[in-house]
Order: C-alpha cells, then sequence, then structure tokens
C-alpha cells in the first residue's frame, strides 16, 4: 500500500500536467512498480505518448486517488478493476462516493501490512516454498507482490489480525497447515454469512426503500449509506451473540464424545 497522501484535487492550472512516470509517482505517493501493475490490469489508462516517453496527466492523479480510496475501503485489486472497466464514463468522484457509502461505518478494514515473503512460514520455522505461498493464496487472506528487481519477494497480509492470531497459535504447537485450514474455513463461512446479509437483508431493505431510484431525489448512493447503517449493529451483534454460544455447544458435543470413547 502507498504511504504517502497526494493532494485530492488536480492541479488549478490552465495547462495540462505532463507528468512521466517518476514523477507521478512522486506526485501520489505509488511506487513506479504499482502504477505499470495497474497500467498492465487496465485500472489506470495508458499515458499518452511523446516520441517514446510515456506522459501523466490530473486524470492519472485521480484514477489513482479512486485506488487509494476504493483499497482503503477494503476492495482487493481484482474488485477494484471489475469496477473501474465497466464503470464506462462514471466519473470518478461517483464511484468514490459510492464505494465509500458501501464500506465507510458498516465495518472496520484493517489496513495490509507487507512483510517478506519468507516471513509466511517463518513462525513455524518453515521456508515459503511454492506449493505454501499457493495454499497461502487460496485462503484469500494473503497476496503476492510484483518482484522488484534485487529485492526481496514480498507479500501482502489482508489481516494484519489473523495473522497475529496464527503467530500465537503456531506457539501453542498448531500445525501451520491446521491453521490455514482454520483460516480458509473462517474466509468461507464469514463470506457465506456477509452474503446471507447481502442478499436477505439489505438488497431487501433497498428495495423497500425505493431501490436504486432513491426517494425524494435523493442519491442511490445515499440510500444504501443509510440503510447499511441500519443493519450494522444488527450484522455484528448477531455474528457476536450468536458465536460463543454455537462454541460451546460444540465444545460440549467434542467433549462428550471424547469421554465416551475413553470408557
Amino acid at each position: 500500500m502507498p504511504k504517502t497522501k497526494a493532494a485530492r484535487a488536480a492541479p488549478a492550472t490552465s495547462e495540462r500536467l505532463s507528468l512521466t512516470i517518476e514523477e507521478l509517482a512522486q506526485r501520489t505517493g505509488f511506487s513506479v512498480r504499482n502504477i505499470r501493475a495497474y497500467q498492465t490490469s487496465r485500472m489506470l489508462p495508458k499515458p499518452k505518448l511523446r516520441g517514446r516517453l510515456g506522459l501523466y496527466d490530473e486524470h492519472h492523479i485521480a484514477r489513482l486517488e479512486l485506488i487509494r480510496d476504493m483499497r482503503g475501503h477494503g476492495f482487493g485489486l481484482e474488485a477494484i478493476g471489475q469496477i473501474l472497466n465497466r464503470a464506462g464514463d462514471v466519473s470518478w468522484q461517483e464511484i468514490s462516493l459510492m464505494t465509500r457509502s458501501l464500506t465507510q461505518g458498516f465495518f472496520t478494514v484493517e489496513e495490509p501490512v507487507v512483510r517478506p515473503l519468507s516471513s509466511l512460514g517463518a513462525k513455524w520455522g518453515r521456508q515459503a516454498t511454492a506449493q505454501l505461498r499457493s495454499r497461502a493464496r487460496k485462503v484469500g487472506l494473503y497476496r503476492d507482490l510484483p518482484k522488484e528487481p534485487g529485492q526481496p519477494e514480498e507479500i501482502e497480509i489482508l489481516s494484519p489480525s489473523l495473522d497475529r492470531i496464527g503467530e500465537q497459535l503456531a506457539l501453542l504447537g498448531i500445525p501451520m497447515s491446521t491453521v490455514l485450514d482454520l483460516e480458509e474455513s473462517l474466509v468461507k463461512h464469514s463470506r457465506a454469512i456477509a452474503r446471507v446479509y447481502v442478499n436477505l437483508l439489505f438488497l431487501r431493505l433497498w428495495r423497500a426503500h425505493g431501490g436504486s431510484g432513491g426517494k425524494g431525489g435523493s442519491h442511490p448512493s445515499r440510500e444504501l449509506k443509510t440503510i447499511f447503517e441500519q443493519l450494522r449493529p444488527l450484522a455484528i451483534s448477531s455474528l457476536s451473540a450468536a458465536f460463543p454460544v454455537i462454541l460451546q455447544q460444540e465444545f460440549d458435543i467434542a467433549f462428550k464424545r471424547a469421554v465416551k470413547r475413553a470408557r
């Protein structure tokens, strides 16, 4: 993730900006590597060529700021690419407002952290083999980053909190394969619960509020934000209330089975 914050607004000048990729990187706080990666995945328009020199303008700055916004609100690069490629002529301000409304206040998304790839299995004393990397990617909580020439390979950890829990489980002697199984199961079932709320509650409430057209001329993204704010305490509280009860029930069942087998 970029570490510096760029100015939101494009410069108020009559002349169009003409920045090299290095100047664009310095201006926005994104690395040259990431800018090129965004171009390759078509999230960022190609620069205008002057001879062999690619030049970027305020529209590229705005697009990078939008990508920063969406990353900050928890959208993955694949999802961002799909949204931007389908958005057509929708302005970046409208997309930013919509994505912010969908996420802001409904849940807190952790800031991903970047660590050396070698750290992936270090807490278990294992090397980050190709098989381990593939397994981690499948879990959905880790993402490979493009390798910078001459630099060690890095991995992006999307949930530092879950990664810290993995470290604690490693200290308890839980094998890495078991922890990855647990993380994969957590992602799978959390996604299923999230879809229940989105499909059964959010979409029905939205339709009951008038659907995408909004009421009284209100912007649809504001309708979405209102509905999410109504669902937020219900979604989080219901999950927090149900899980300890179910966990205790499952523990009791497993304990009784173990005692019965021991007799």
